[in-house]
């Protein structure tokens, strides 16, 4: 009985609760949410007193459902993506852990040791930090486990494909953020503890169950590229630890807090992610519907139509997850490798084990790239190999460069490799010739409109291409048997001139290919946007300069960031000479390839001569910039070899400067003159474009909406492709107009800083 009597006392609530929502639901939605959640949590409790109770369970699902729609039309859209509120949850642990870097670096440099006292007012600062990020995880592990019980209510035969797939990600997404919930409430402890290097470890393996959750939501060809960055950054941790071992010099080694128990955390976190994708990548192959291949649909049936579409987008899919699967699996074996070295302490064959998995993880990564990307790396990697030929000399990624004779071996493998990749082009372009009508016998019929047949002249740019990749696979053939000579004839010399001549005729071959599937602008505007990535870092890495110390994790992290944007830049300005070039060939031929008898028009011509004048101009500004980022490189490098004179008083050092801008620090590289010519060169990119965009077509008179159905449709398709072009023209104004903000806000930054610098510095002293 007094079970019957709780069990009427919950239910009764929990009705009330819900008449109460739909008092509020028009005029207080947000109060009416929280009445639904709160009848929700009552049935919730009716459902365990009387787990037989049909209505209970049945008003439960419908609550649940409501709570569901109603927090979906209260909340932006961008807030209901779980990747991106994970995304933001990632960001704001990184700022955790930075800031706990700080104090674990002061803490191991300060002599004497900090004692519990000068560390509690920041650790609990980041404590409190830390709550509030516990208390958002918690939101969202709630709105997901909402969803999940939604399509648990659901019988199994009556969900769709994307709910069932929904709900594995949920499923896992749920588990990583509880796991991280613990982590970081762990930190937390530790931090009111005061126990900064373990509140900092347990952080950071909160960041990696963070990872893993985000990981549930990406592609595997994004979840390739996300593990592709973080083996180089964790392979640059793991040279620091095995340049110590040789080096005497303790400015050489690893930073303070790069324990050796935090990288054989980082190396399992990793290493499980790599694992995770490679049971993703079996799972999807293994599931895979290998029977009989379906029958042609029938071209009058929508639906059919869209069906078969999809199924042949999903076999292609499975072709190129089965051809990165053995990548993967190599990369997980080789991080598993590199975690025994790590827990052994040794650090040289575990380096060589991560860079092991980093090609393979960069092979498994293009088996998921177009044909566009992957004429792309070949030309880039035969661009490289021509060089080293052509300078007796092969570019290394720290700016040196490997004699000849060192690298033939090495350059017959990236020449191998690289025929290999023509192959997988030459199955995409008879992959997309299949999707096109084959040629009749008969003469086309003519179009309406004059213009040649679309379908028939894909199907000649294809036939093109496959003609243009044999060229170039005969070149490449020849050049392997050129450069095998030396290892396998170790008497015979390498001919380089011989050799030299078969890569350039590849280079030339996949020139001409680039040139059919991509427009000069395609190049320019790719250029442009990595121009203004390369920028975008640069002013990173400044701001990281100007407000961190010598010989913190923060100028640490800066320098590191620095080296590689050097080689960045320079391969952007090979990049633009080449287009300037292509630009100058162009204005100066322009009827090449037009029809027979075509004038050219002057004004299109000037155009072309001063976009072509522009892209130089940039090239120049680019080689301008790489040079100061050179040199300050340098100059970040030779920053913490003083004497320390100058570093044991940072606050009298810093009030002892008589310049009044602050901006002469003899510990600090500068990289204003390379942020200017970035900017500038960005500028003269842009500029170009818009000068070579074509302009819209004239608007159509609005009689020809009267015209047949035929011709209705083309103005519409006409007047998308106007628009098109429209919006094309407005991003490129954008991103002057965002050119010139940026150039402003760079100045205003460099002034505060000049005027703030000694307040700064004695401030954080």
């Amino acid at each position: 009985v007094d079970l019957d009597a709780r069990f009427d006392a919950t239910y009764n609530l929990a009705w009330t609760s819900v008449e109460r929502a739909q008092t509020l639901a028009e005029e207080k939605p947000k109060e009416a949410l929280v009445a639904l959640e709160t009848a929700a949590d009552w049935f919730r409790a009716a459902v365990r007193l009387k787990p037989a109770s049909e209505d209970a369970r049945h008003n439960l699902e419908v609550i649940l459902a409501r709570v569901l729609a109603l927090r979906d039309q209260l909340t932006p859209k961008d807030e209901r993506d779980y990747h991106q509120r994970i995304d933001e949850l990632i960001q704001r642990e990184r700022r955790i852990i930075g800031d706990l870097l700080q104090i674990v670096q002061r803490q191991s440099e300060s002599d004497p040791p900090l004692d519990a006292e000068q560390l509690r007012a920041p650790l609990r600062s980041i404590a409190k930090e830390t709550r509030l990020l516990i208390s958002d995880l918690a939101v969202l592990a709630r709105d997901a486990g909402d969803e999940r019980t939604t399509i648990a209510t659901k019988k199994e035969e009556e969900r769709t494909p994307e709910e069932a797939t929904r709900a594995v990600q949920i499923d896992n997404t749920l588990h990583y953020l509880n796991t991280a919930s613990q982590r970081l409430n762990q930190s937390r402890r530790q931090l009111r503890l005061s126990e900064a290097e373990a509140a900092f470890r347990r952080a950071n393996l909160a960041l990696g169950e963070l990872k893993r959750a985000r990981d549930q939501w990406r592609a595997p060809a994004e979840l390739l590229a996300t593990l592709i960055q973080e083996t180089q950054e964790l392979g640059q941790l793991t040279g620091s630890k095995t340049v110590s071992s040789f080096s005497p010099d303790p400015g050489q080694g690893p930073p303070a807090w790069l324990s050796d128990e935090l990288l054989e955390e980082m190396q399992t976190t990793l290493g499980e992610r790599t694992t995770e994708l490679h049971q993703r990548l079996t799972s999807a192959l293994e599931n895979a519907d290998t029977g009989t291949e379906a029958p042609a649909p029938d071209p009058s049936d929508p639906q059919a139509m869209q069906a078969a579409q999809q199924a042949e987008q999903m076999k292609a899919m499975l072709a190129q997850i089965g051809e990165a699967e053995p990548f993967v699996a190599t990369a997980d074996q080789a991080f598993g490798d590199a975690l025994t070295s790590i827990r052994a302490r040794d650090f040289s064959p575990a380096l060589a084990r991560q860079q092991d998995a980093l090609i393979a993880l960069t092979e498994a990564l293009e088996r998921f790239s177009d044909l566009k990307r992957l004429i792309e790396a070949a030309y880039r990697v035969e661009k490289v190999i021509e060089t080293t030929l052509d300078h007796e000399a092969m570019p290394l990624p720290n700016g040196e460069t490997a004699p000849l004779d060192q690298v033939v071996g090495l350059l017959h493998d990236t020449q191998q490799k690289n025929l290999d990749r023509t192959g997988r082009i030459a199955k995409k372009i008879d992959e997309e010739l299949a999707k096109l009508p084959e040629p009749s016998g008969d003469a086309p019929a003519p179009n309406p409109s004059g213009e040649p047949d679309p379908q028939q002249v894909e199907r000649q740019r294809y036939e093109r291409a496959k003609l243009l990749l044999g060229l170039t696979d005969a070149a490449m053939q020849r050049n392997v048997e050129w450069l095998a000579q030396p290892t396998t004839s170790p008497n015979v010399p390498l001919d380089r001139v011989a050799a030299l001549e078969s890569s350039q005729r590849a280079t030339r071959s996949l020139a001409e290919l680039r040139r059919l599937f991509f427009t000069l602008v395609e190049h320019l505007k790719d250029t442009a946007h990595r121009q203004s990535e390369l920028r975008d870092d640069t002013l990173e890495v400044a701001g990281l300069f100007s407000t961190s110390q010598p010989e913190t994790p923060e100028r640490e992290s800066a320098e590191r960031k620095l080296g590689p944007l050097s080689p960045r830049q320079d391969e952007l300005a090979a990049i633009s000479r080449e287009i300037a070039g292509a630009l100058r060939q162009q204005a100066t031929a322009p009827t090449s390839g037009g029809p027979p008898g075509a004038q050219p028009d002057p004004e299109q011509l000037a155009r072309i001569q001063r976009a072509s004048e522009l892209v130089d101009a940039a090239a120049g500004e680019m080689t301008g910039a790489r040079e100061s980022m050179a040199a300050a490189t340098t100059a970040g490098t030779a920053s913490g070899d003083g004497d320390g004179t100058e570093t044991g008083d940072p606050a009298s050092s810093a009030t002892g400067s008589d310049d009044p801008g602050g901006d002469a620090n003899p510990n600090q590289p500068d990289l204003d003159l390379a942020q200017k010519k970035q900017e500038t060169a960005l500028g003269q990119l842009v500029e170009a474009i818009t000068l070579l965009e074509p302009p819209p077509p004239p608007q159509q008179d609005q009689n020809q909406q009267q015209q047949q159905q035929d011709q209705q449709q083309q103005q519409q398709d006409q007047q998308q492709s106007q628009g098109q072009q429209e919006e094309q023209q407005l991003d490129t104004q954008q991103m002057l107009q965002a050119i010139r903000d940026r150039e402003a806000e760079r100045r205003k930054e460099n002034a505060q800083r000049a005027r703030g610098g000694v307040q700064q510095v004695e401030k954080d002293w």
